[in-house]
């Protein structure tokens, strides 16, 4: 079986992609069995963290992330919309991922206007599975 078809699999039940405040694109997935956290660092990378008292959380950041999304939204049925507008997120010019020094500019109104549709269609389209 092609690894990031089974990594989107998993990632479409159990997985979460989020624009953190420091405009950072992370994807993460919560589950108590650390058994397929282990196989998708082993294909992507990323960190497992402990969650709570049960549970374990694989997360990615940054150009990272946007790697793994990549890689799996040709596979993805559930988060493909999610994944899209992530990745349209991660690619707008003023974004600077992954740049670690130097400080970022402000962004302009409209840049801001920008990341702000974004943001509210994700979270829309999250709101779909509730």
């Amino acid at each position: 079986m092609n690894s990031f078809a089974w990594a989107a699999g998993f990632f479409d039940g159990e997985g979460c992609i989020t624009l953190t405040d420091r405009q950072t694109l992370t994807v993460r997935v919560s589950q108590k069995d650390i058994r397929p956290l282990h196989k998708l660092v082993s294909i992507f990378g990323g960190k497992i963290y402990r969650s709570g008292d049960f549970a374990h959380q694989w997360t990615m950041k940054g150009l990272n992330a946007v790697s793994a999304l990549r890689a799996m939204a040709p596979h993805l049925f559930l988060k493909h919309q999610q994944a899209d507008v992530a990745l349209e997120w991660a690619a707008q010019p003023w974004r600077q991922l992954g740049v670690s020094s130097g400080r970022r500019k402000r962004k302009t109104p409209e840049q801001r206007k920008a990341d702000g549709m974004l943001e509210s269609l994700l979270s829309g389209l999250k709101k779909v599975y509730e």
